[in-house]
Formats: C-alpha cells, sequence, structure tokens
C-alpha cells in the first residue's frame, strides 16, 4: 500500500487503518509512508532508505532504541529552573538540559538528554540535594520520526561530517 490514508476525510483513514490491522497475523502488508506516526501506529518493523540505500531495518522499537544509551526525560518541577538547570548541568550522566514549556502555579519542565541506567536516579538525587520539588519525571521514547531524521541526517560511513 502507497500512502494508504493520503487524501482522504478522517472517518475513511480510521476504516483503513482498521483494515490493515485486521490483516495482522494473516497477511503481510507492505506499507509505504512517509507519515511516520502513522507507520509506528500500524507497522511492527520498519525499513529505513536514505538515497536509495537501507539504513535501518527491524522491529520499530529497535530502530527507535538505536542509540539505547541516549536517554530523555522529561522533569516537572515546583522551583528555580535556572538552579536546577545548574545543578543538573554537574551530574555526569546529563548531556543536555533544556528548559520546556513554562507551566501554571509556578511550575515549570526541563527536558534533560543523557545517557547511563542511572540517569534518572542521578538527575533526582541533584534536584533534591538543590532544594528543588520534583513534580514527576517521564522518560520518552524517540519517536520513528525522532529516529528517522537521526539517521537521515547522519554522516555516511567515511563521510567527513
Amino acid at each position: 500500500m502507497d500512502e494508504p490514508t493520503v487524501s482522504i476525510d478522517p472517518v475513511q483513514v480510521a476504516e483503513v487503518r482498521d483494515l490493515i490491522r485486521s490483516l495482522t497475523g494473516q497477511h503481510t502488508v507492505l506499507l509505504s509512508t512517509h507519515q511516520l506516526s502513522e507507520a509506528a501506529e500500524l507497522c511492527d518493523r520498519a525499513v529505513v532508505l536514505k538515497d536509495g540505500r537501507v539504513v535501518a531495518d527491524g522491529p520499530i522499537a529497535d530502530i527507535t532504541a538505536i542509540d539505547p544509551t541516549r536517554r530523555r526525560l522529561t522533569i516537572r518541577i515546583e522551583g528555580d529552573d535556572a538552579v536546577a538547570a545548574e545543578s543538573l548541568a554537574r551530574v555526569a550522566s546529563v548531556s543536555s538540559v533544556e528548559n520546556a514549556a513554562p507551566m501554571d502555579h509556578g511550575a515549570s519542565a526541563l527536558t534533560v538528554v543523557g545517557s547511563g541506567e542511572h540517569l534518572q536516579n542521578d538527575v533526582i538525587v541533584a534536584l533534591v540535594h538543590a532544594g528543588i520539588v520534583i513534580a514527576s519525571v517521564v522518560e520518552e521514547r524517540p519517536s520513528l520520526e525522532a529516529a528517522f531524521l537521526d539517521l537521515a541526517r547522519a554522516p555516511e560511513a567515511g563521510q567527513v561530517a
């Protein structure tokens, strides 16, 4: 199926998606699409092409975890986000900290990118020591679109970036 849901109304999109899902286990469906959120929703595996060459092929969970050491946390905090960011910048497992959207009632959100199995614990300890109240911590799994962009932007082997 080549772009099966392009240029159809939302009811028809839902019907086509239901049809594709109904074929699971009975048939193999090859879906060609630029709608990566749709591919992630409907497909078990994906093949990513760059300049006509396969750069990734496998289960979507494997493709979205191309760099399993890189993790992304969204942390809602109550307190001074500058103090929180400064505190997190000193954590060895943290590679970057960004302010996400400001929230109501003096709360804010930070996006933390880092690595290691103890990243979440390291971040929580640093924030608590800085006197920051943590409202929530959510680890985000990279989307197929984000993985695709990483793969598409990566230099070819032997190429200088």
